[in-house]
């Protein structure tokens, strides 16, 4: 996102970008809470309003795979359960490769979790 465009107009751009329509834009926004936000500059949103737009912006223009470091975090209660909610309705339609510290918050969600420790990556069952 460019720091000094609105919210709005990051959209409008990764949407000429990208191919992605205003209005899926415009609902993502909505369904994470951004909508009171786009007529601010990037660089004025709180970080985890930054977040979410990043967030919103990964989720546009219909990617196969999608990875997300940390989604969560800088996420206040509600953002949270938002963005839970849409992975959700999104499960089987997107693959998503998540890093976390925080595994079971995401647990209902995943297909498969491993764990890294000690320089070693392991499934858990």
């Amino acid at each position: 996102m460019h720091p000094r465009l609105l919210l709005r107009e990051n959209l409008e751009l990764f949407s000429s970008l990208l191919g992605f329509r205003m209005e899926e834009a415009l609902e993502l926004c909505k369904t994470l809470g951004l909508d009171g936000h786009l007529e601010k500059r990037f660089s004025e949103l709180s970080h985890g309003n930054k977040k979410k737009a990043e967030i919103l912006l990964a989720l546009l223009g219909e990617p196969d795979i999608i990875l997300m470091d940390e989604p969560l975090v800088s996420l206040d209660y509600v953002s949270r359960v938002a963005l839970l909610g849409l992975l959700r309705r999104m499960k089987g339609k997107k693959t998503f490769l998540v890093v976390t510290h925080f595994p079971e918050l995401l647990r209902g969600l995943c297909d498969r979790t491993f764990k890294m420790e000690d320089g070693k990556l392991t499934e858990i069952t």
